[in-house]
């Protein structure tokens, strides 16, 4: 085993895997509570701490257990996997991996995420070109963020002190940026907010990661861990295996990225109603979908099934709660289990090898 990235959700360990199994990686998914004997065929091992609702005393004990039972084994390459929207309890994450890395670390915090509309500049988070608190994703029911400033959600969590890397010392190459990194080490700044807003300009961020002086860490979404990994390697290569989609989403931004890459693709979604998984499991014909779906599967190298049903009023979660005397997450719960055990039970079938799964921002991700 070469790298081991701890993430605060499920969802986000296998968002981030899913980049190097595309890749050809051998990845491997555990839990915190998992058997952590290390696994001689995985190249990068995906730890799910889910601490991300946590208090930070619990979220900083398991980062620090998981960092420091993989040093015992002997892994050397370290990573830590944050949300794109900066969710979850970062600042603590920051003072427990300086901590457990010795005060000559840097830890690199890229939150831009392109290919999903994420980017970052002058420190702030951005969603397809909108501050994110102003767009649907910072207006979450849930879990809003009411600050697009990077350094100011950080710092609302620890007093460590945070530095941001402007994108014009990104844009003039690996080499300066590396000077850069080391420069404000050397002033003690050693958490920097990078800049960025494409993936070759995270690339640049992973050469100067590389050539540094210091040791770095990468912080971020998953972009900037898989390039500075695919830079220390130096290997690539391909996989063939089939691919299912499931996207379970309410958010009007991921329903419009699901169109543009089914229609790109000439995929016609296989389409699961949200209100299936809210009626008892005996009153609906699970059967006949399953067999549609294998069907599809059978015909086609990738299929995308989803609980959005294009072009309709989203089914509205604040509305049906208050009707069934439920709060809004039991009711997003209560979907996203009955959606994912039906992805699940049928990718034990041994038609599907590899699936992703999206549900409220969140991937999950796995190869049978």
């Amino acid at each position: 085993m070469e790298l081991l990235v701890i993430a605060d959700d499920l969802t986000g360990a296998n968002a981030c895997g899913a980049l190097f199994s595309e890749d050809g990686f051998q990845v491997e998914t555990k839990f915190y509570w998992s058997d952590h004997r290390i696994d001689s065929s995985a190249q990068v091992t995906m730890i799910d701490t889910n601490s991300r609702q946590s208090e930070p005393v619990v979220a900083q004990k398991r980062l620090l257990d998981m960092i420091n039972n993989y040093r015992t084994a002997g892994v050397r390459l370290f990573a830590n996997r944050i949300d794109s929207t900066m969710r979850g309890n970062i600042g603590t994450e920051i003072e427990a991996w300086l901590h457990a890395f010795e005060k000559e670390s840097i830890i690199v915090i890229v939150p831009s995420f392109p290919d999903s509309g994420r980017t970052v500049e002058d420190g702030l988070l951005y969603v397809d070109g909108q501050l994110m608190h102003q767009t649907s994703v910072g207006k979450d029911p849930t879990t809003p963020i009411e600050d697009s400033n990077i350094s100011k959600i950080i710092k609302m969590q620890t007093n460590v002190l945070v530095t941001n890397i402007a994108l014009s010392h990104v844009e003039r190459g690996p080499l300066h940026l590396a000077r850069q990194f080391n420069l404000e080490a050397n002033h003690n700044r050693k958490v920097l907010i990078v800049d960025a807003k494409t993936n070759e300009q995270i690339d640049c961020i992973a050469k100067a990661m590389v050539i540094c002086e210091r040791p770095t860490y990468p912080f971020d979404p998953g972009p900037l861990t898989y390039r500075f990994m695919r830079n220390i390697l130096h290997r690539k290569s391909k996989s063939t295996a089939k691919t299912l989609v499931c996207i379970g989403s309410a958010n009007q931004l991921i329903e419009t990225q699901m169109m543009n890459f089914t229609k790109g693709r000439g995929i016609v979604p296989f389409v699961l109603n949200p209100k299936l998984f809210l009626k008892p499991a005996s009153t609906v014909n699970f059967s006949e979908l399953s067999e549609k779906l294998i069907e599809m599967f059978s015909n086609e190298d990738v299929v995308v099934a989803t609980t959005v049903i294009p072009g309709e009023q989203r089914l509205s979660l604040a509305e049906y709660a208050a009707n069934h005397q439920m709060t809004i997450e039991e009711v997003s719960q209560k979907i996203t289990n009955g959606f994912a055990t039906f992805i699940f039970f049928n990718t034990q079938k041994g038609e599907i090898h590899k699936w992703v799964f999206y549900e409220r921002r969140r991937f999950y991700h796995g190869t049978l």
